[in-house]
């Protein structure tokens, strides 16, 4: 796993109201051009033009001569469309030729025996059964595929280990904190529930293998101090056990995900996850997808990220 640089996303706010609208002024707009416009309508024009590649100078145009919003999109939906009379065959050969550069630009899948060895090497292999059962935010995204990218930036922390009982249960209770974390993002980013309904628990944490018996959880407890325990009939935990687990190891979490994946990439691929089919670590174009497009719809959940990933 690689910290590449890669560009910024738009998510300076201070600069970003201090450039934008000086910026589009530069392209012959008026206070009066743009009395009827809201920042978040001019945002979404602007940087929608840059990415499919229109000149801003042209739409600058197009809105002082239109003067609404759903004008100027219907000018941009007429330039965008295929002229009249173009023959069939050169429309699908084009679609050929833009499915061949979607594929071009997705990572190859990760062989079999080496994602084996590779979840061996992390201990992917022994939490990961875990993992499929507590993470159910999405019907058809990535969940899981995150979860396992993330587990290799903790592995890369020195949090994995997995070979003693008390070192398993710690691994455990570092991927019940990752799950949360997790919940508690898209909490924000696309209100899949409140954020703090990652307390409403029912993790079952007590058991066989995966799970951890009850008493290798008292020795965590008494070696980590930050929970009291009494393993009464032998299989029986304190109701708030799964909770103190999580508030004890959700902040090392969260500082390893930030230190090793860098912030922007930690929000790309958390973001990117709640599609379906995502491979980890990102491509360029998904990354670019995730920090660029519609940057604030996405401030709630990149501040979060940024600003340490605390649970509320």
């Amino acid at each position: 796993m690689t910290n590449e640089a890669r560009p910024l996303p738009f998510f300076d706010e201070a600069a970003f109201r201090a450039d934008f609208l000086t910026e589009i002024r530069d392209y012959g707009l008026t206070d009066e051009d743009l009395g009827g416009w809201s920042e978040a309508e001019l945002t979404q024009l602007f940087y929608t033009a840059r990415d499919h590649g229109l000149d801003p100078g042209r739409l600058g145009t197009w809105m002082r001569e239109l003067g609404d919003s759903d004008a100027v999109w219907e000018r941009w939906m007429q330039v965008q469309r295929p002229p009249a009379g173009r023959d069939e065959d050169d429309e699908e050969e084009e679609d050929d030729d833009e499915e061949d550069d979607e594929e071009d630009d997705e990572d190859a899948p990760q062989d079999a025996d080496e994602a084996q060895a590779e979840d061996e090497e992390t201990g992917w292999a022994v939490v990961g059964e875990l993992a499929q059962e507590w993470s159910h935010v999405w019907y058809q995204g990535s969940e899981h595929a995150w979860l396992r990218y993330a587990w290799s930036a903790l592995h890369e922390a020195g949090l994995t280990a997995v070979g003693e009982p008390v070192d398993r249960a710690e691994a455990v209770a570092r991927l019940l904190a990752l799950t949360k974390l997790y919940r508690v993002f898209h909490a924000y980013a696309h209100e899949t529930e409140h954020v703090e309904e990652w307390q409403d628990m029912g993790d079952q944490v007590c058991g066989p293998e995966p799970l951890v018996p009850a008493f290798v959880w008292g020795q965590l407890s008494e070696r980590r101090g930050f929970a009291s325990y009494s393993d009464g009939d032998g299989d029986e935990l304190p109701d708030e056990f799964a909770k103190v687990l999580v508030w004890h190891y959700a902040p090392e979490v969260a500082k390893a995900l930030l230190d090793k994946l860098g912030e922007n990439f930690l929000f790309a691929s958390l973001w990117a996850s709640s599609s379906p089919a995502v491979r980890f670590p990102l491509n360029d174009r998904r990354y670019h997808e995730a920090v660029n497009e519609d940057p604030w719809e996405k401030m709630a959940a990149y501040d979060w990220t940024t600003n340490g990933m605390r649970l509320p």
